[in-house]
């Protein structure tokens, strides 16, 4: 791979993940009020899926393994909130 190839390829990744990320902090803040909406758990699961993978493609150990943690905390956490509260 040519390095300004690389280096459009790793700007579009910051770029996309910057975006991500503000968009899953508004998720999983709605997540809390809101444990037992399936779609929201699935984009939140998506959006970290999706930075893992790229952060893996430039080999991004560190952040695929914080994607990794934050995925299944929550997907845990949405799980035992929607266990615990009434229908």
């Amino acid at each position: 791979m040519s390095a300004e190839l690389d280096s459009e390829l790793r700007a579009d990744f910051l770029n996309e993940s910057r975006d991500l990320m503000e968009r899953l902090g508004e998720q999983l803040v709605e997540l809390e009020r809101q444990p037992k909406d399936k779609e929201l758990l699935n984009a939140v699961f998506r959006g970290f899926h999706t930075i893992k993978g790229g952060a893996g493609f430039f080999a991004l150990d560190p952040v695929v393994h914080l994607c990794t943690r934050r995925r299944m905390s929550s997907t845990r956490c949405a799980a035992s909130a929607s266990r615990s509260m009434p229908n």
